[in-house]
């Protein structure tokens, strides 16, 4: 990946992460845009790991302050057996967090099957 694609990956991941983050469920944010920033955030993730520097870009992304942010990034790190993911994951199980259960379902399908890895690889609709 060359420095100016990583920096559109990395761009486009960190946008479309805020957005996700900023997205409050059960409003009035329309599918289409909710399908679109899920899509734009899977293309840019699926840059962005085929590359040593944009999985460690990933990586850094899991210990950020938001619980949706470093979710999403998690999830998405467990692709590469992410010491990080993992050990972000564990601590919002092990501090009571209101986002633990969560937590314990990405880590508990992780370890139980290879299909949660696989099914980080979907490709977006246009």
């Amino acid at each position: 990946m060359s420095d100016a694609s990583f920096e559109q990956a990395s761009t486009a991941y960190w946008s479309a992460l805020e957005a996700h983050a900023s997205i409050e469920f059960f409003t009035s944010t329309s599918v289409d845009e909710r399908r679109r920033v899920v899509n734009d955030m899977q293309r840019a993730y699926l840059a962005l790991r085929t590359t040593e520097e944009g999985r460690l870009f990933v990586d850094s992304m899991t210990s950020d302050s938001r619980w949706r942010v470093a979710m999403q990034a998690c999830m998405h790190a467990l692709a590469w057996d992410s010491e990080p993911a993992k050990a972000r994951l564990t601590a919002f199980i092990e501090q009571g967090n209101p986002y633990a259960s969560i937590a314990g379902i990405y880590l508990e399908e992780y370890k139980r099957s290879d299909e949660f890895v696989r099914g980080l690889s979907w490709t977006p609709s246009s």
